[in-house]
């Protein structure tokens, strides 16, 4: 499969998932995002390259405004899955950076979504040839980077807070190593009997 076919793939997944899941009072909002998604993915294969671009300037007009309606509306998933949908052509995946939350819940809350993400990544789900992985990974990433969008504007609420102002952000233990105590020295001034 070409990139672009990889592209084309995605985009159409990505269709069914804003179809199937995305919430908004208006139900014709979903449906002209679904609509620009799957407009985008057939003109992914078969619009000419132009200009050394390697994805068509028109399946790339047509993504922008969904990108556009994403960030305008609430559909309860982030336009970042947009970035995954085109990552074979375009290179690069979206990142989650910390939040630097300085609170050890808001923290745990973002080192979750940023672990749940990287498994994502890491398994390979949106390289699977199963469409129905291809999906859940993205619907899971449109889903992750959404509450994650949510979370950073909690982060920076509680972190101005004046109690947390000047604070440190909360770092997670390093997975799998805990401290160690130091034992008492054994034998030396103790009376054995």
């Amino acid at each position: 499969m070409t990139t672009t076919e990889t592209v084309a793939r995605r985009l159409s997944l990505l269709s069914d998932v804003a179809s199937g899941s995305a919430r908004h009072p208006q139900r014709s909002q979903v449906d002209r995002l679904s609509e620009l998604l799957l407009m985008a993915s057939a003109t992914a294969t078969s619009a000419p390259l132009e200009d050394g671009r390697r994805l068509p300037a028109f399946t790339l007009d047509v993504l922008q405004e969904a990108q556009d309606l994403m960030e305008a509306e609430d559909f309860g998933m982030s336009a970042a899955v947009l970035d995954y949908a085109v990552a074979p052509a375009l290179g690069g995946l979206p990142d989650m950076k910390s939040l630097n939350a300085v609170g050890e819940q808001l923290a745990r809350q973002d080192f979750d979504l940023q672990a749940r993400r990287r498994a994502l990544i890491e398994h390979g789900h949106l390289d699977a040839g199963s469409d129905a992985v291809v999906t859940a990974a993205l619907g899971a990433l449109a889903v992750l980077h959404y509450k994650h969008e949510r979370l950073s504007a909690v982060v920076t609420a509680d972190n101005a807070r004046p109690s947390n102002r000047g604070k440190a952000p909360y770092h997670s233990p390093s997975s799998g190593a805990t401290p160690r105590r130091r034992r008492p020295p054994q034998g030396r001034g103790t009376a054995t009997s």
